[in-house]
């Protein structure tokens, strides 16, 4: 997972009353502000979230006598597709003294149906090789890209968040 360092530039004024607060209400503010600006970026990774084509699996069942007497295999369909994206979600990292945040995150194996080796969510992320030919499939980006392209407006709005959590807090 990536780390990120937060510098703050600008504002001076909400600088020094995020770092006036008291440990516990700092948390609070900055928790709430990566929180505001994950959840605005979640959409657009959503949409940049690769769909298989959609397909129906069709698992044989147990047999049955049919009405002639021959035994008939009954079929279960089930539809697949766009698992990835209906598993993102916004998670709070596990608590710690030392820093405060939330991430982006897939859905467990079990959420994705996912039964093999491999990792969908990481291989269309981070590319992988084929088993047979070794051949090279390109990565997708689809959380990289659109947190890159819209790096801008995701810092104005946790400058925002922060200013007003800062301005919420200091209130009495």
């Amino acid at each position: 997972m990536a780390q990120v360092t937060l510098t703050w530039h600008g504002d001076a004024q909400a600088q020094a009353a995020l770092a006036g607060l008291p440990d516990k209400l700092e948390r609070r503010v900055l928790a709430s502000a990566l929180r505001t600006v994950a959840k605005q970026l979640l959409p657009a990774i959503k949409a940049a979230t690769p769909i298989g084509k959609p397909y129906t699996r069709v698992t044989r069942g147990r047999t049955r006598q049919g009405p002639q007497g021959a035994s008939r295999a009954i079929r279960f369909r089930r539809e697949t597709g766009g698992r990835l994206r209906r598993s993102l979600k916004i998670r709070a990292l596990k608590r710690s003294r030392r820093r405060v945040g939330v991430a982006i995150v897939t859905g467990t194996r079990v959420e994705l149906g996912i039964t093999g080796r491999g990792y969908y969510p990481a291989h269309q992320e981070f590319g992988f090789r084929t088993r047979g030919s070794r051949r090279a499939v390109a990565s997708k980006r689809y959380m990289k890209h659109p947190a890159t392209a819209h790096r801008g407006s995701l810092l104005g709005t946790l400058a925002a968040a922060i200013r007003a959590g800062v301005e919420q807090e200091i209130r009495p």
